[in-house]
Order: structure tokens, then C-alpha cells, then sequence
């Protein structure tokens, strides 16, 4: 969280320091270097006392979705696309690493989208009734 947190901070002191400077040296004056820092901790503070659970609502999302995506559809399709298609590929012949066909394949970004479709399920059913 600290790695963010000066992150952030330190992207706002760039913006400030790039628009009065096209020469991006004019340095913060003693007092304006506590505003990235407010600006950084004070809104996400406020939305988490004004709604408590929404970061775990949203972690959940993230979780469910944006891993599914990233290590369950990607990966497969990426193997799909090196496998099978009619492109030339390396001159040098690669060594299939990962056994398996296209059903192995086919089963790997099934079941992602599988649960994918049953988060989505599991979330908008307390809406629909």
C-alpha cells in the first residue's frame, strides 16, 4: 500500500510540476508538498467510511472476473492461436510444453468463462427477483 500510495502521490507532484514547467524543473514550494499526498488518501478514505463494504465488493469483482480473464481465457486462446493457426511461426520448431489438444484447450477457457457466467449468475440474481 505505501508503494501505491507514493506512486500516486508522486504522478500528482508530476502533473502539477508539468504544467507550470514545459522544462519539468520548478520544485514544489514547502507547503504544496502535503497536497498529492491529501489528494491521494483523502478520497478513497471517505468513500470507505461512507460505504464500508464497497472495496470487498470490489475485490470480489476483480477476483472473479479480471482473473478469470487474465489466467483462464487469455493463456488458452494465446496457445489456440499459436497452434492452429495458419500463420508462419518460429523457424526453429517449438516444443509442445503443455500436453493436450484442442479439447484441453477448449476445457481451460470453458471453464473460465464457466465460472465467469456463474459469478455474473450469483450476482444479478438477488436483482432480477
Amino acid at each position: 500500500m505505501f508503494g501505491f500510495v507514493y506512486g500516486l502521490s508522486d504522478f500528482l507532484k508530476d502533473q502539477r510540476i508539468a504544467r507550470r514547467s514545459p522544462m519539468f524543473l520548478e520544485p514544489l514550494a514547502k507547503g504544496k508538498q502535503l497536497q498529492p499526498f491529501l489528494a491521494t488518501l483523502v478520497p478513497p478514505t471517505a468513500l470507505a467510511l461512507l460505504a464500508p463494504d464497497i472495496f470487498f465488493n470490489a475485490l470480489d469483482s476483480a477476483g472473479a472476473y479480471g482473473i478469470s480473464v487474465l489466467f483462464g481465457i487469455i493463456p488458452a486462446a494465446m496457445v489456440w492461436k499459436f497452434r492452429y493457426s495458419k500463420e508462419p511461426k518460429f523457424s526453429n520448431p517449438v516444443r509442445q510444453l503443455v500436453p493436450g489438444g484442442k479439447s484441453v484447450l477448449a476445457a481451460t477457457g470453458g471453464s473460465a468463462v464457466a465460472l465467469i457466467l456463474s459469478e455474473m449468475y450469483q450476482t444479478l440474481s438477488p436483482l432480477v427477483g
